[in-house]
């Protein structure tokens, strides 16, 4: 997915791709995160924070991003800066990749790899 944002924005932007063309894309791109993400948070935590652990996570970096994406948008586009909109959700996807990453590298989350 943060390899496709800036591309696929870039060209929704230009009137290159239709808007539908641009949502199957990301869509594409967006969904393996998705259907392994509540398995990998679920790895990550015991049962008894389970779904804690993993809500917690995932509204903070909702709020941090998918929150502040509207006030950004609207502030760059007064100022004629919005072409570097795909920029930031871009960043926000590597810092998921990153997380991933981290997460991946946990003693608990690979004790359950190896368990299971």
């Amino acid at each position: 997915q943060a390899v496709a944002t800036v591309p696929v924005l870039w060209m929704l932007q230009s009137r290159v791709l239709p808007f539908g063309g641009a949502a199957v894309v990301l869509g594409v791109a967006l969904a393996p995160g998705l259907a392994v993400g509540n398995v990998m948070g679920g790895l990550l935590f015991p049962t008894s924070l389970r779904a804690m652990g993993s809500g917690v996570g995932m509204a903070i970096g909702i709020a941090a991003f998918g929150g502040t994406l509207p006030m950004l948008a609207e502030e760059l586009r007064s100022h004629g800066g919005y072409w570097l909109l795909p920029y930031y959700v871009a960043a926000a996807a590597l810092c998921g990749l990153a997380a991933v990453q981290m997460a991946t590298r946990s003693p608990g989350f690979m004790a359950a790899v190896h368990r299971g």
